[in-house]
């Protein structure tokens, strides 16, 4: 038989030349890099991407959406430029596993505020109740620069009965974030997040009121953690909420229901959580920050007012952090600045530490505690008043005094 050299030679050529060409998009797909274009909370062919279409490909390792790229494994969301320092408002409930989340995340995902360039994700004024994300058993999701405001995770209300059985209102828990995986924040802030319970169901008989169902309890206002892993690393929660359901109306009326955990809420014994410089403060209720129930915490240099079940170690101070009022300190989010004489300032540890702020600022050798960094000494006066007051603004007397 004869051989043709030149023919197996075009052939091998042309099997490398197919290789390469299918190789190529495979290696861009391997990035796992999508950006969002938009700041919109919707999904369509506009060629637009926006927050919702980019965990949609992630999750499902797919071009679900055209107009983002597609997800590929373990997967990193960022933001174009353009919505630096802007806000993300979401309208839309996404996921129902347990109880209505705007963003459900079911893979390995890590959102990305730029250092330089953080972002505002909250729920719209105008959206149902629902809270930001759900993470499920099998998700992981990473958050850096970001801040997360407004969800609220409010339990459904018990059903009312006419000469029959009520319902207890369901369980409000996690406000910002429910975690059932993995979650790891990184320089976020997290505010204004609400856990509610929902009210106990009535029983009427005519004109007599019999028994009535119990109030679900709220847990968990930034944070609830169930059986799932949670690492906190300069991270700030502050004024989120809970709230216990009222019990139904009735002669003989149920319970109201709990309220426990205004920013993080652990459950389960399979909970793992590590935290470092982290503040967990700043509500003025008396109801636990930080609340363990069976979990294993662990971490340093941590501030908690108060705390339920968190080993002693993990807590450096229970004291005030003396948190500014939320505002514009530099950077494209809002942050809780420090005030003069804060214990957070220098209190941290350099060990595993952000080189950066959530604001972009560098962190020096003796980092603080939180989200946000005192530069060098410096302390923004924003009161003109003569006082030495815990009051959420520094005076020049405060600063001077430092």
């Amino acid at each position: 038989m004869k051989s043709y050299p030149f023919v197996r030679t075009g052939l091998i050529v042309l099997t490398l030349i197919a290789l390469l060409l299918t190789a190529a998009p495979q290696s861009a797909r391997a990035a796992g890099l999508i950006t969002v274009t938009s700041a919109a909370d919707s999904v369509g062919s506009d060629g637009l991407c926006t927050l919702r279409e980019a965990i949609a490909n992630a999750n499902n390792d797919a071009a679900t959406y055209g107009d983002c790229a597609a997800g590929s494994g373990a997967d990193t969301i960022t933001f174009a430029p353009a919505l630096a320092g802007g806000i993300i408002s979401l309208t839309t409930i996404g996921d129902t596993t347990l109880g209505p989340t705007a963003l459900g995340i079911t893979s390995n995902i890590t959102i990305l505020g730029d250092a330089n360039d953080g972002l505002t994700i909250e729920r719209s004024g105008s959206a149902p109740d629902m809270r930001l994300f759900y993470v499920s058993a099998g998700g992981n999701l990473t958050l850096k620069y970001l801040t997360l405001q407004g969800g609220l995770a409010r339990g459904f209300a018990g059903g009312t009965a006419f000469n029959g059985g009520t319902g207890g209102g369901a369980a409000g828990v996690g406000g910002a974030i429910f975690n059932r995986g993995s979650v790891t924040l990184d320089s976020v802030t997290l505010l204004n997040n609400q856990a509610i319970g929902g009210n106990g169901g009535d029983n009427v008989d005519g004109s007599n009121w019999l028994y009535s169902g119990s109030g679900g309890s709220g847990l968990g206002g930034g944070i609830f953690n169930r059986s799932a892993m949670l690492t906190l690393l300069n991270v700030t929660l502050a004024n989120n909420a809970v709230s216990a359901g009222a019990a139904g109306s009735a002669n003989d009326p149920g319970a109201n229901g709990g309220r426990d955990g205004s920013e993080i809420y652990v459950y389960g014994s399979a909970s793992v959580v590590n935290t470092t410089n982290s503040i967990a403060a700043n509500n003025s209720s008396a109801y636990n920050h930080f609340v363990n129930d069976g979990g294993t915490v662990n971490g340093s240099h941590n501030l908690v007012m108060r705390a339920s079940g968190v080993p002693a170690e993990v807590i450096l101070s229970a004291a005030d952090p003396l948190l500014e009022l939320l505002g514009d300190n530099g950077g494209a989010t809002f942050t809780f600045a420090l005030e003069a004489g804060s214990p957070a300032v220098n209190a941290g540890t350099g060990s595993g530490a952000p080189v950066l702020d959530q604001r972009g600022a560098g962190r020096d050798e003796m980092p603080d505690i939180g989200a946000y960094e005192v530069m060098g000494g410096e302390w923004l006066v924003d009161s003109a008043a003569d006082t030495v007051a815990n009051d959420g603004q520094t005076t020049l007397r405060e600063a001077v005094q430092m």
